[in-house]
């Protein structure tokens, strides 16, 4: 019980101290990191689950209705890999950064892993440890593996 009640302090203190997540009816369960949550745009009815990395550099969008489970990453900056070879010995690398968006209705399994400047189409699932890499085409579709293919469309039977 004690448990429970410093839980709840724990996540009204970190909805407190981001004020980007208030009055949008965002259920937090646990604490999330989210980094540059300035960049972060992000709709109503949305779950966010302890362990999730939401990483904002590039700028994330993330629509009404989603789920992200426990553990997911939603990632917008990368290594530039341009003459990365070249480049190896430096220390001061550069990162790119690109706009990731999560459409309405979507849902983000645990563990899955959404790479810089993809974007999930509405009412997907992307399922559990399965890695999105590129723009995913088709609404109402379940997404899987490495990297993420349409296994099925969604629907009623």
């Amino acid at each position: 019980m004690i448990i429970r009640i410093f839980d709840k302090v724990l996540r009204e203190l970190y909805r407190f101290f981001h004020p980007s997540l208030w009055g949008k009816k965002i259920q937090i369960n646990g604490i999330p990191k989210i980094y540059c949550i300035k960049r972060l745009k992000i709709g109503s009815n949305v779950s966010i689950n302890s362990g999730c990395v939401l990483q904002c550099y590039g700028g994330l969008e993330i629509g009404n209705n989603v789920t992200i489970s426990d553990g997911a990453k939603i990632l917008t900056r990368q290594l530039d890999t341009n003459n990365y070879c070249d480049n190896a010995k430096n220390i001061e690398r550069k990162h790119c950064d690109y706009r990731t968006v999560i459409c309405e209705g979507t849902w983000i399994a645990t563990n899955a892993l959404i790479l810089p400047g993809a974007t999930v189409p509405s009412n997907c699932i992307i399922a559990a440890g399965a890695v999105v890499n590129k723009n995913l085409e088709e609404e109402n579709c379940l997404y899987a593996g490495v990297p993420a293919k349409k296994i099925r469309l969604l629907g009623r039977k």
